[in-house]
C-alpha cells in the first residue's frame, strides 16, 4: 500500500477510534454576542465535543470556561444553528459535531 493510501485509511478509520487520546474527536464554534462577547473575552471559540450533548451541558460548560457569563445568563437567549432554542432543554435539541452554539443577551436601545 503507498504512502498516501495508508494516511487515507488512518483518516477514514478515525472516528471509531476510542480511549482517552481520541475522546474529544469533533468540536463545535460558540459564537459570542454583545456583553457575552464583552464577559468571555471573545467573539468565538471551538469547544470539543466527545458525543451529542443537550443544551444545559452545554452552557455548563460555557460557564465554566467563562465564568462572568453567570450575570447575564438569566437573560440570555441560546441559538443552534441560527435557530432558538431552550436553554433549559426542554425541547430536547442535543448539539452534535459541527454545530454552531450563539450566546445572545437581550439588546436594548433606540
Amino acid at each position: 500500500m503507498a504512502q498516501s493510501e495508508t494516511r487515507l485509511a488512518t483518516e477514514d478509520t478515525a472516528p471509531a477510534a476510542s480511549g482517552p487520546a481520541n475522546s474529544f474527536l469533533w468540536t463545535i464554534t460558540v459564537l459570542y454576542f454583545a456583553a457575552s462577547k464583552d464577559l468571555a473575552g471573545t467573539g468565538q471559540e471551538s469547544l470539543p465535543l466527545p458525543n451529542p450533548v443537550s443544551v444545559p451541558e452545554i452552557v455548563s460548560q460555557i460557564l465554566s470556561r467563562h465564568s462572568a457569563l453567570e450575570a447575564i445568563l438569566d437573560t440570555a437567549m441560546v441559538a443552534v444553528n441560527l435557530e432558538y432554542v431552550d436553554k433549559e432543554g426542554s425541547d430536547g435539541v442535543l448539539i452534535k459535531a459541527g454545530d454552531e452554539v450563539a450566546l445572545i443577551p437581550p439588546v436594548s436601545g433606540g
